[in-house]
């Protein structure tokens, strides 16, 4: 098969994941760390990426603001929020060249919209299944056992498959990479692990312990995660990543087998307990985030498959109301959850 190699890569968007990767990439390869703000530009220039949490180390790199980019790269990471693309998107064409590929690493499904502007031969996916939380300028905490961490890379078309060995040679200077021929199933699956942890997690203003250490939104959790499945399968998309099948793990109708879900939750993500999903980090600094993307997907694609999604559907208000400040960040709204959960069962007759 026709591989490309790639000279010039740039990590667009070098925040709390972005530090993370690029340190590891920079300790075998050249790699350009592109970020917005100039204090952590300063600061990655001045003192290296550094990595706290479950691992620790400090990496020289080359930073530099967007705005400072010259010239074209031949790869560009592309980390950077939703919410910012429509800034960040031109900013990569600006230095781009016909052949220049773009690898999206972001929450739920970014490919339709760098596929506009790149074409969908040059986009490729690649989910991230570990987390980070920022620290300061130029350090960031590693929150999942380097063991337990992986992409799940895919690309959008046959042809662009030609440049998965490479990407994934990247990749894998960090952490294991799975490859699949199903993009599509590969979004879905991490969509997953983002609705259940990262939406919950916010909307119960906390880190993932406060998920895991409550029963009332670790049951929560696992209504989100039964809703995003039965949305996936009206979608017609087919799931599995890896060793884990979402599909039966949020499978349940019975006071028993939900438990049984509650449970795999636990033992699935409980490693990466103190993880403060990057949604929180954005209310807690008070800028909008990406629950439309996440959460909000899940609602969306239901409605137009008339799938009921209650609990995503109350994540989705709740985080808006912390936008709009009418909750306070921190509230955990264990009262609505109680009754939204109450309603479901009602409805459904688990209990």
């Amino acid at each position: 098969m026709e591989t490309v190699e790639f000279e010039r890569i740039g990590i667009m968007g070098a925040g709390s994941l972005g530090i993370i990767l690029g340190a590891y990439i920079a300790e075998k390869r050249q790699v350009d760390l592109i970020v917005s703000s100039k204090a952590t530009a300063d600061a990655l220039t001045t003192n290296g990426a550094r990595v706290v949490g479950k691992v620790n180390k400090t990496v020289p790199v080359h930073a530099l603001r967007a705005k400072d980019m010259e010239g074209t790269y031949d790869l560009f990471l592309y980390m950077v929020k939703q919410t910012a693309n429509g800034t960040a998107i031109p900013q990569m064409l600006d230095h781009s060249h016909d052949n220049t590929v773009v690898c999206t690493l972001q929450n739920g499904l970014p490919e339709l919209a760098v596929s506009e502007a790149f074409s969908q031969d040059r986009t490729v996916g690649a989910p991230v299944s570990w987390g980070a939380t920022a620290i300061e300028p130029g350090v960031s905490m590693l929150t999942t056992p380097i063991n337990e961490a992986y992409f799940a890379l895919g690309s959008m078309t046959p042809r662009g498959s030609k440049y998965l060995p490479n990407i994934q040679a990247i990749l894998e200077l960090m952490c294991t990479v799975h490859t699949s021929d199903n993009l599509l199933s590969l979004r879905w699956s991490k969509l997953v692990i983002n609705t259940v942890m990262t939406g919950t997690s916010t909307a119960i203003g906390g880190s993932f312990a406060k998920v895991f250490d409550n029963d009332w939104a670790l049951k929560s959790a696992a209504y989100v995660g039964r809703e995003t499945i039965e949305v996936i399968s009206a979608s017609g998309t087919s799931m599995g990543i890896g060793e884990l099948d979402f599909s039966k793990i949020f499978s349940f109708d019975s006071d028993e087998t939900i438990s049984k879900t509650m449970k795999n939750i636990y033992n699935l993500w409980n490693g990466s307990r103190q993880a403060e999903a990057s949604m929180r980090q954005d209310l807690l600094k008070g800028r909008k985030c990406e629950v439309d993307s996440i959460n909000g997907i899940v609602v969306d694609v239901g409605k137009k498959h008339e799938v009921l999604t209650p609990m995503n559907d109350l994540i989705v208000d709740i985080i808006h109301a912390k936008e709009a400040g009418t909750i306070p960040v921190n509230a955990s709204c264990k009262a609505l959850f109680e009754a939204k959960i109450a309603e479901i069962e009602t409805a459904s007759k688990v209990r």
